[in-house]
């Protein structure tokens, strides 16, 4: 940000338009295609306010993800990772209702190619929470938990992008992908082979 001043709810209102006019000019054209000027009339505001908050579309485009990876340190806080009483429910749920209220987001992401890129900084503020909760040693981490972090989220990775792609054509509405997501961490791939078929 070029300008350090006071978030009042002024500016505070100032760039949420601004967020809101971005995300919805993704979902119209490329990032690369989306020129400050349209931009700013979309969001009622002039070049020299957007200046005043961004130096271009890249800054912004980090910005917006920031604050919702904010979200997510926020809200995984919440929950305990430790041992003895992890809470996986809480888990699921907490990110079920993360991605409802940024859906848009995820999908416009998905299709500027920029969800892997934030999974994996979702991923590390999992393993940072968990890392802290159970006191552990960063500098002598057993290889194990890295391997584990990275195939448990790779997979919830692939498979919620595939869903965010599928997203408004019929496919499952969020709260079943959780539970299937949730499932398939927990249980492994025999829970959901042993799961009864709703068609019979």
């Amino acid at each position: 940000m070029k300008m350090d001043r006071k978030d009042d709810r002024r500016v505070r209102r100032t760039k949420a338009n601004i967020k809101r006019a971005f995300i919805e000019l993704l979902k119209e054209k490329s990032l690369q295609k989306i020129t400050v000027r349209e931009l700013s009339e979309r969001a009622d505001i002039n070049r020299k306010t957007f200046y005043a908050y961004y130096t271009g579309m890249e800054e912004l485009l980090t910005s917006v993800m920031d604050e919702m990876l904010e979200k997510y340190r926020t809200g995984l806080r919440r929950i305990s990772f430790r041992a003895d009483d992890f809470d996986a429910v809480s888990l699921f749920r907490t990110i079920s209702a993360l991605i409802r209220e940024d859906l848009d987001h995820y999908i416009r992401f998905h299709e500027i190619g920029l969800l892997a890129q934030f999974g994996i900084s979702v991923k590390d503020i999992v393993v940072e929470i968990f890392m802290e909760q159970n006191k552990i040693d960063t500098t002598a981490i057993p290889e194990k938990y890295y391997l584990c972090a990275e195939y448990v989220a790779s997979g919830v990775l692939a498979a919620f992008s595939a869903w965010v792609g599928r997203a408004g054509s019929g496919s499952m509405d969020i709260d079943e992908f959780t539970n299937l997501v949730a499932g398939l961490t927990l249980d492994g791939i025999r829970g959901l082979i042993r799961l009864p078929d709703p068609q019979k």
